[in-house]
């Protein structure tokens, strides 16, 4: 009796080691537990046609928990461009000797109390019975649905229409801000709908407008982390 439950007890033992060390193992596993690794658990995708007229897709990675939004530029020294909720832009860069750099632009309107507008440069009408429905990629029997705005811009004149949805609960103005920075921080197409619709108004898409080929193609589960370890702390830089 003695002998099997020694027995029993180192078996206990190593069994409480193997588990110990598969914690740690996991533990560490996960990036995204460290303040230097950024978790993104899904993507806002857009899609868009380029200047040689083939479909581009631009995922906009986002945290629901920390508000971040990520997006990969097309290119090689710019590694990242992370929207926080406080209205920074950072993007992140390793130059041509390896150095990591950052940029840092502010948009204020991001992270400010939303005022309404004089609507003195446009005028917009809603048109509810005008929908577009969507399903998400990961959860099919979800809808998006989307209804219609006609905005018109009293100085030139021009109109569009537009379609939005309120059904994420994140704030659009991080999205529109991409198009307020420099250079290839920049979103590659046009999305810039601050001052303009609410911050829960998500642009899915765009009619009679030449210049705009944004569309909404999808939001999706996914699992992307970046890591911001050994990039240097950035200056406060207004954009506007």
């Amino acid at each position: 009796m003695g002998t099997v439950f020694i027995r029993l007890l180192f078996v206990s033992i190593g069994l409480l080691g193997i588990w110990g060390s598969l914690y740690a193992q996991a533990t560490h596993a996960f990036p995204y537990r460290d303040e230097s690794n950024h978790y993104f658990p899904e993507a806002f995708i857009y899609q868009y046609t380029d200047l040689q007229g083939e479909y581009q897709l631009v995922w906009l990675c986002y945290n629901p928990d920390t508000r971040e939004m990520l997006y990969i530029p097309n290119d090689d020294m710019l590694k990242a461009v992370i929207s926080y909720p406080n209205g920074d832009y950072i993007g992140y860069l390793i130059d041509e000797n390896g150095q990591k750099q950052t940029i840092r632009h502010h948009i204020s309107e991001v992270s400010e109390t939303e005022t309404s507008s004089h609507h003195d440069f446009y005028q917009l009408t809603a048109r509810p019975q005008d929908t577009i429905i969507r399903y998400r990629e990961y959860q099919h029997n979800e809808p998006i649905i989307s209804w219609a705005i006609d905005i018109t811009y009293l100085k030139s004149g021009e109109k569009e229409s537009i379609y939005v949805t309120e059904d994420f609960d994140i704030n659009t103005y991080q999205i529109y801000g991409f198009n307020r920075l420099f250079g290839d921080m920049r979103l590659p197409f046009s999305l810039d709908y601050i001052g303009i619709l609410t911050k829960k108004q998500m642009v899915t898409d765009i009619k009679n407008n030449p210049y705009q080929t944004a569309k909404f193609n999808g939001h999706t589960a996914t699992v992307y982390h970046f890591d911001t370890a050994g990039y240097p702390e950035t200056e406060k830089e207004d954009t506007n």
